[in-house]
This record gives C-alpha cells, structure tokens and sequence, in this order.
C-alpha cells in the first residue's frame, strides 16, 4: 500500500494511505476479523501445546514464527487486501516450516501421539485457510485487473 501527499483543505501536506482500487469482498471485515481471531486463536494453542517440549531457544523462535504467521493473516484476511504479497508468502511458508520442523524434531512430543496429531491438524486447518485465501486474493487481483484493462482500452478509443 503506498502512501500518497495531499494538500488538506487548510494549505497543509498531508499523508494519505493509498489502499489501490476498491474491490468487492465475498466476507465483510468483521467476517475476516472473526476468522483471524480463531487462526490467531489456534496459534497461541500450538504454542501452549509445544511450550513444555521446547527449550528457550525453541520457544522464542516459536513465538517469532507465531508471529510472523499471524502478520500475514492481518494482511491476507483484510478486505483492502487487493494482491499478493510474494515478502509475506514467503514469512508464511519459513515460519511454517519451522514450526513443522520443531514437532518432527522434538523427542519429548514425539512420545505423546495425541498432542502431536492435534497439533498437525490444526497446522494443517492454518494452511489449507492461508492457501485458500490466498487463492482468492489471486482471483481478486486478476478481476481487477482485468477491468482495468477493459475500462483503460474503452477510454482510449475516445
């Protein structure tokens, strides 16, 4: 999102958020707001769940992880979101993987098949709803595109 200078209406420059083109969501913010919250929800659970298992190393890289996952949430589950964000894939993709990495290597969680069951499907439940949104926000950016181009190429026959 870039930011864009105006003058206000008292001769002052002004910086003003430049959120792109307005687009139509299939949630309203409050749906996506409720769904970040759940997501951020089961975040902190894996994070309880892995905390007893994990030496303090560990437990800060897990907590950076978490967070890294839950600022691509903000991002991707916003409804001024209009494109990708290759940085932020990325985050989500290391983090996660990491994340995965502490499970398979940590001997003391490997011994209770429970947690470690509840903890892969909910990592899974977090990635299968970053891919699906993501999905969408492709979709979306390639709607808006494409109207652009339409809009732009009737406008320059005249």
């Amino acid at each position: 999102m870039k930011n864009k200078y105006i003058k206000n209406e008292y001769g002052k420059i002004v910086k003003v958020e430049d959120h792109g083109p307005k687009v139509d969501h299939d949630k309203s913010q409050d749906d996506y707001h409720q769904l970040k919250q759940e997501l951020s929800n089961i975040m902190v659970e894996i994070k309880k769940m892995l905390h007893n298992h994990l030496g303090q190393l560990q437990r800060r890289i897990l907590k950076t992880n978490v967070l890294n996952i839950q600022k691509v949430f903000e991002y991707y589950f916003n409804q001024d979101t209009y494109r990708i964000n290759a940085h932020l894939d990325t985050l989500f993709i290391q983090s996660f993987k990491q994340i995965k990495d502490m499970i398979r290597n940590s001997r003391s969680i490997s011994d209770e098949m429970n947690k470690k069951t509840k903890i892969k499907s909910q990592l899974s439940r977090i990635k299968t709803s970053f891919l699906t949104q993501r999905k969408y926000i492709k979709k979306i950016y390639k709607q808006t595109a494409e109207l652009k181009q339409n809009n732009h190429s009737f406008l320059s026959g005249y």
